[in-house]
Order: structure tokens, then sequence, then C-alpha cells
């Protein structure tokens, strides 16, 4: 019986990492740096210090703080406008839960100040019991630290325990949780390790939704 499912949020449930993909490489590009969808990609799904030593790594000349600032003025831009997308069958999915008095939680890598504002300008906010950023653990995705203190706090049974992820490195969290994964794809296709690493793929959370069933009796 799920009691628990544990969200990620940007590419999950808000549409940033689309935004991640297509504004930052011209954000470098004002700095002379070229950058590809691959190496782009590698980062998702991971906290802010992993994301600051695999940039100043694979590019020691950048100024990684100036690129920031203009990156998350984007996308404070958007949320405050009211154009930061939400993904499709999110609230459909969150009220789902709240109906069958399933504890619902996030577990972002983003920092606290971006979750609140994506989630509050979104209406997403009131759903969620307990809130965890990248600020408050030491290991960043794959590592499954950020998961572990979810359920630790609610006091279940990883079994017990749904993640929905987007990202590569979220479902090598899951996986290595112990809990049930569940990879919602967004900028990547699931290769044959999120095959094998995944409970279930499926295309939208729409389809959690009508799958539920099936989820709950694991």
């Amino acid at each position: 019986m799920i009691k628990l499912a544990i969200f990620d949020m940007d590419g999950l449930l808000v549409d940033t990492e689309q935004i991640y993909l297509n504004e930052f490489p011209k954000i470098l590009a004002e700095q002379g740096i070229n950058i590809n969808l691959e190496d782009m990609t590698k980062i998702v799904g991971q906290n802010e210090k992993a994301f600051v030593k695999y940039f100043t790594t694979l590019f020691p000349k950048i100024n990684l703080e100036i690129a920031k600032n203009k990156l998350l003025d984007i996308l404070k831009k958007r949320a405050e406008d009211g154009n930061m997308k939400v993904k499709k069958g999110a609230e459909n999915l969150l009220r789902f839960l709240k109906e069958k008095e399933v504890k619902i939680a996030l577990a972002s890598s983003n920092n606290r100040y971006e979750i609140n504002l994506y989630l509050e300008k979104t209406n997403l906010l009131k759903y969620f019991e307990y809130i965890i950023s990248g600020e408050e653990i030491k290991e960043s995705k794959p590592n499954p630290e950020i998961f572990n203190k979810v359920i630790n706090y609610f006091n279940v049974k990883p079994s017990e325990t749904i993640i929905l992820e987007d990202s590569f490195n979220g479902i090598r969290a899951a996986y290595s949780s112990g809990a049930n994964g569940i990879m919602i794809p967004d900028v990547l296709e699931p290769n044959e390790e999120m095959k094998e690493k995944a409970k279930y793929i499926f295309k939208d959370l729409d389809e959690v939704v009508l799958n539920f069933n099936m989820l709950d009796k694991y």
C-alpha cells in the first residue's frame, strides 16, 4: 500500500528544465563558451553545489556567478509573470493523492527560495506536507540522501513510497533508496539503465492516476 509520494520539482511539476536547456547555452555564449546538449543534461537533477563544481571543472574560465544570476532572473520573471508552465497532469495527480490520503512531499535539488517561488506562482505549494531542498543535504542525487530523509521523516517503509522523477540522477537515487521510482521523462528519453531502475515509466503524470491501483498493490 502506498503511504507516501515524493515529488521532484524541476521538469516534473514545472517546466524549468526546458528553460534551462534553451536559455543557459545563450548565456554561456555571451562568455564565448559553447556547450552541447549532452553536457547540459549531465547535471540535470543535481543541487547547486554539484552544478557549480560541474561547470567550473568543465569551463575553468567561466564567470559562473554572472551566468547563474542571469538564468535565475529569467526563471524568476517567468514565474512572477505567471508564465511558469505546469507539467501535464501535475495538479490532477496531487489532488488525487490528497483524496487518497497519501502523504505528499517535495524533494528538490533546487534551493528553498526558488522552490517556494515556483510552487506559489503555480498554485501547487498547498499540496505539500513536507519540503526538503538541495541546501539541506550533503550529497546530491544520485545519492539517495534527500529521499531517505523524507522517508524517515514520515516513518514509512521505502516499499510504501513512490518517488516521481524525470531525471536519470533522480531515478538512480530513488532506486538506491529502495523506494518505487516512477519516471516521467522530460528532456531525456529513458535508456536501458532507467528501464531497469524505474519501477514504471509513464509519459505524463495523468498516467500515474490511471495506473494507481496497480501501484498501490505493492
